[in-house]
Parts: structure tokens; sequence; C-alpha cells
């Protein structure tokens, strides 16, 4: 299995170690009658879609761990949440520095925009979302398709 995964060497214990305590937690939180490991895992499965390019919620990601004010986790993606900036570009904050992105030129709100270029990059990807402004039309509409898009940040300066 190692060799078909050309990963290297493989670490059964953590990989045991962390299944069985990930089950154990979804069999707790159904005893208690809680859903957030379930939630979770449905982040994840709809992470891996985006990934793979297939249809996803576009707000799959709030799900995840939130691990400050607009910014949350789902397994090593980040997704930092932001408003559109000026014109077609919107800045963020990344382990302290400033960076802009620019969006998609005529992208249809939501926008998902992998971000290459960051100083200190997380295991996995730094996603900018920038959502749609809610409508009370929303109740009627179906969910847009989401936009997806992959740029370098660039340093924002100050």
């Amino acid at each position: 299995m190692r060799a078909a995964g050309g990963l290297g060497p493989f670490d059964w214990r953590h990989e045991a170690w962390e299944t069985l305590s990930h089950e154990l937690r979804h069999h707790l939180e159904w005893r208690a009658n809680v859903a957030a490991l379930e939630a979770y895992d449905w982040a994840a499965e709809q992470n891996f879609a985006r990934q793979e390019g297939e249809a996803f919620d576009p707000v799959f990601y709030r799900s995840g761990e939130e691990v400050a004010p607009g910014v949350y986790k789902v397994e090593d993606d980040v997704f930092v949440e932001r408003g559109a900036g000026s014109g077609e570009q919107t800045t963020f904050v990344w382990h302290g520095g400033q960076y802009r992105v620019v969006l998609p030129r005529n992208a249809k709100r939501p926008v998902f925009v992998t971000v290459d270029g960051l100083v200190e990059p997380p295991p996995g990807e730094v996603v900018v979302v920038v959502p749609r402004k809610p409508s009370l039309w929303d109740v009627w509409r179906a969910r847009p398709t989401p936009s997806v898009a992959r740029a370098t940040a660039e340093p924002a300066g100050g």
C-alpha cells in the first residue's frame, strides 16, 4: 500500500490512533445528540468535491473549524472569507502579513480563489472566498454555482 501511494513511510500507529479517536468522537457525539463531527465530515466531503472540480455547496467551509473570525479550517485547507475590495481584488491577512489577490474577471459570486505565493503556507491550500451578498430572493433561488480560480497573492504593503 505504501508503494502504491508513493507517499514514503506510513505511520500505522498514528493513522490507527487518528481513525479510532475520530470514530470514538462520532459515537460520543451521537450519544450526546451533537452533530458537530457529522457537519465537519460533510464539509470534508464537499471540500474534496471542490478539489476534484465537482459540484459543491458554496458555504460548506463554514461547517469546518472556525480558527478566527471569518477563517475556517477543513482538514489541511484554510478558507478566508472576504468581501470584495476595491474593483476586482480583495485583501486578507495571513500570518501577520497583508496580501492582495486579484479576483477573476467577470466571475460570478461566490468566488473561491486558491492562493499561491504566501509566506508560511499551510499543509493544504489557502482559499479566499468572496461570498454573494445575501438577498431575500435567496429563499426561492437555487444556490449559485461557485466560480473557482487560482491566483498568486502579492504583498499589500504596510
